[in-house]
């Protein structure tokens, strides 16, 4: 999903990051808002090797998560289709309408014709 060296490290960060501040696996609106402060004090350690345009780019991204389908940053956007992608994880599966970029689109389209069945 991700093209450029920006566009790799934020995703692939905020798959670790976005969802640690959870309180339980059902819903919690908050957490992405929770997981966005908590980074800070992970800038100087776990996450020292992101630029501050990148880290920037995760914080939005888990800031955003819970409220925004999507930015119209392929950076943000690729971040929420990757978590919708993993919700396999709590047997749900995303249709494509919910996805914030093409190629999201496209993946949800496969795995829903995979499972037939979608949230």
């Amino acid at each position: 999903m991700c093209e450029s060296t920006t566009l790799k490290s934020a995703p692939k960060s905020d798959g670790g990051v976005h969802d640690c501040c959870r309180e339980d696996d059902s819903y919690d609106e908050k957490h992405g808002p929770r997981a966005a402060k908590m980074i800070e004090g992970l800038r100087g350690t776990l996450l020292k090797d992101l630029t501050n345009e990148q880290f920037k780019l995760l914080q939005e991204a888990c800031r955003l998560h819970t409220s925004t389908h999507s930015t119209g940053n392929p950076t943000i956007d690729a971040c929420f289709d990757a978590d919708r992608l993993d919700l396999g994880r709590v047997d749900i599966v995303p249709r494509p309408e919910k996805m914030a970029t093409k190629k999201g689109k496209k993946i949800a389209a496969r795995n829903l014709r995979k499972r037939g069945s979608y949230y």
